[in-house]
């Protein structure tokens, strides 16, 4: 009985392994293996025995209903001399009916799909009739449940060369089917080219997709070697990627090349392709996936990305030249070289507005077996270039033809008009096809560089000649100050030299016996102080000059600012005093050096501290300081109590002849040069100057000088 049992042993652990890893195909074989020899173990023992008792057949029918259970397979049997049909528990349940019932072959057969129905029944018979074993996969209809799909075999048992009896199995299979339906669906229906391939490197299967690609049919590919298939025949290199794959990929490595293959209709696109390895539990490799995935486009893509982006950089690095054009004759010429080195069209052409004519300078024309003749033209002329200037923008004409001139075009048909500007327009042409969307989006870039320097050089043109004009009038002006200076300043002087005379002789009169009290002493002061004020405005109007003209040199003896400070403030003190403000120099404890023109130090101190007086009313205060800000800085601040100055005035306060007040109602008298000429004189020795005020509280000036 041991070899029986091992039997009995084998056929229980195929059913259960067939039904749990196998494949449909495979989980059938292992199920309907186990089954046969459970079936063919309990016929074995009964005709050893003969006679058994009824506890062991028992056992025996109890076996075989475990081997059935742990398969989930069931089996049949039909008697050909009593016509009698056998099923199972297990069968019942597939088909979802009554353990009670006994099926005939007919009833059998209508538990079949319509569609599978008629094949079931010619698959029955010709084991009944004919000895022929059936092994199928059908549809079964189990009630509301809808179709399900069972694995049916049967094997026919000849007897005196008649079939007695057809024994079978049934197995529900639906669950496997699906899965492998779904599989192939994937498999099938993927975009990719895919397929599957031996470790050795034959071709088991390919999808649909892949086959039809190249034109091929199934049964064309399978079982060749993966190098020798239609898809790795566009050359030497396709073969030996096919062949690294393949040696790669069976290592347990992943592999992935782009690679170029050849369509049915003969062109070459490039695919992303793949190859991995697929392990079984034992981690051996079982089979090798080849994948590929069609990137002509976006190659193409990257492709065209490549070529676009090179004849951009082209044109920024050509138009480098055209930028540094220094006359507006050679701009022409430099376009034209421009138009050669990045686009290169059969006609290039250049042409300028001069007056109302459009004058061409530069035509070239390449591989033309006629091109016509430039010359200038009416900016009235129906022109592509005209058009062009005339909308602002590129200009494109499929067929000289739509132009309505009498030019002779030669052998163009198709032209393109980019304005530079109002200057002129670039004129390229075709003899067949028509213009890219990038060329023309370059080309009008290129026509932006274009009027970019030429409307440099026209305003450069009218900045030399307005210099020129500038100078001419600044000589005047120079002329002017100093014929002022000669022709007013000399008989000034002599009048407040004289006025200065009668106020001292006036003072040493007893006014009242010479009967020249009051009104003559008054006059005789305020010619004085007229000509004092005209004098000093003469002054700063000759200086402002100066300084505008770069006539004003500095020298950079070193100077004591403190010292500059504290005399300015004893010459200014006796003004401060008459009009009732004190005015106080702070003391730095030290003496305060810098390498500065003493000059401009004491014009920009006193301007300051007059400044401070000026707009101090009576008990005011004016606080003059200079101090050592760093070693490298010195600090000249002047501070009063005046009347401050609005917050919208500042912005102005160091314009020439401004002030906050102006007119002939003005509050304060002066010219409005003091500031100025501080702001002017600090710039030039290298200075900063920074205003604080507040209105109706006074201002701080804070000059910050180098040392």
């Amino acid at each position: 009985m041991r070899p029986v049992w091992r039997f009995l042993g084998f056929g229980l652990l195929a059913g259960a392994a067939g039904a749990a890893f196998g494949s449909a195909s495979t989980a059938s074989a292992l199920v309907l293996t186990g089954g046969l020899a459970t079936v063919s173990l309990v016929e074995g023992v009964a005709i050893r025995n003969q006679v058994g008792t009824r506890g062991r057949l028992e056992r025996q029918n109890d076996l075989f209903e475990r081997a059935q259970e742990i398969a989930d397979v069931g089996a049949w049997e039909y008697d050909v001399v009593s016509e009698e049909l056998f099923w199972t528990r297990q069968v019942k349940e597939i088909f979802s009916l009554p353990q009670s019932y006994e099926p005939t072959v007919e009833e059998a057969v209508s538990f079949y799909h319509p569609e599978d129905r008629s094949f079931a029944r010619d698959m029955f018979w010709g084991a009944v009739e004919e000895g022929s074993p059936f092994d199928e996969e059908l549809r079964i209809v189990n009630g509301e449940e809808g179709p399900r799909w069972v694995r049916v075999q049967g094997t026919p048992r000849v007897e005196e060369g008649e079939v007695s009896r057809v024994r079978g199995t049934f197995q529900d299979i639906t669950e496997l089917k699906e899965n492998q339906l779904r599989r192939e669906a994937a498999f099938e229906n993927t975009y990719q080219l895919t397929g599957l391939v031996k470790p050795d490197g034959t071709l088991l299967k390919a999808n649909e997709t892949a086959l039809s690609f190249v034109g091929a049919s199934r049964e064309e590919v399978t079982g060749k070697p993966l190098w020798e298939t239609p898809w790795f025949q566009a050359g030497e290199e396709t073969v030996d990627i096919a062949r690294q794959s393949v040696e790669e990929a069976r290592g347990g490595g992943f592999y992935r090349q782009e690679l170029p293959i050849k369509g049915r209709d003969g062109k070459i696109s490039i695919f992303d392709y793949s190859m991995r390895p697929v392990q079984d539990e034992t981690g051996e490799v079982a089979f090798l996936v080849p994948e590929g995935r069609d990137i002509t486009q976006r190659k193409r893509r990257e492709q065209m990305l490549k070529s676009r982006r090179r004849k951009i950089e082209a044109l920024y690095r050509a138009t480098s030249g055209l930028l540094s054009v220094g006359t507006r004759d050679a701009v022409p010429g430099r376009i034209a070289e421009v138009l050669q080195e990045v686009f290169g069209f059969p006609l290039r052409h250049v042409g300028l507005v001069e007056g109302e004519m459009l004058v061409p300078k530069e035509t070239v024309g390449e591989d033309l077996s006629r091109m016509p003749e430039p010359k200038a033209q009416p900016l009235s002329e129906d022109l592509v270039a005209t058009r062009a200037i005339e909308a602002g923008e590129a200009v494109v004409v499929e067929s000289t033809g739509g132009l309505e001139n009498d030019l002779d075009y030669g052998t163009l048909s198709t032209l393109a008009g980019i304005p530079i500007g109002g200057h002129g327009a670039v004129v390229v042409g075709k003899e067949v096809g028509t213009f890219d969307a990038l060329d023309l989006r370059l080309l009008e870039v290129l026509g932006g560089y274009g009027t970019l320097v030429l409307g440099r050089l026209e305003r450069e043109k009218r900045l030399v000649q307005a210099r020129e004009e500038a100078e001419e009038a600044a000589q005047l002006k120079s002329a002017m100050l100093a014929n002022m200076s000669h022709e007013v300043r000399t008989p000034l002087m002599s009048m407040i030299g004289s006025a200065d005379l009668l106020r001292e002789d006036l003072r040493e009169v007893d006014l009242k016996e010479a009967g020249l009290e009051g009104e003559p002493a008054d006059m005789a002061e305020q010619i004085f102080r007229s000509g004092q004020r005209l004098r000093e405005t003469l002054d700063s109007v000759l200086e402002l000059s100066r300084l505008e003209s770069g006539a004003y040199t500095l020298d950079d003896d070193s100077t004591y600012l403190d010292v500059v400070v504290r005399e300015v403030a004893q010459e200014l003190n006796l003004r401060a005093h008459e009009k009732g403000i004190r005015l106080e120099v702070g003391s730095p404890g030290a003496s305060v050096e810098a390498g500065l023109d003493e000059t401009a130090v004491r014009r920009i101190v006193r301007n300051l501290v007059e400044n401070a007086i000026k707009f101090t009313p009576e008990g005011g205060e004016v606080q003059v300081r200079v101090e050592p800000e760093d070693e490298e800085t010195a600090l000249l601040a002047v501070e009063d109590t005046g009347v401050g100055i609005a917050e919208e005035a500042r912005e102005d306060i160091f314009d020439a002849f401004k002030q906050e007040s102006e007119g002939l109602g003005r509050e304060y008298e002066g010219s409005g040069l003091g500031l100025s000429i501080v702001d002017r004189l600090t710039t030039m020795v290298g200075g900063t100057i920074e205003v604080e005020s507040e209105k109706g509280a006074g201002t701080r000036f804070a000059v910050r000088l180098p040392r």
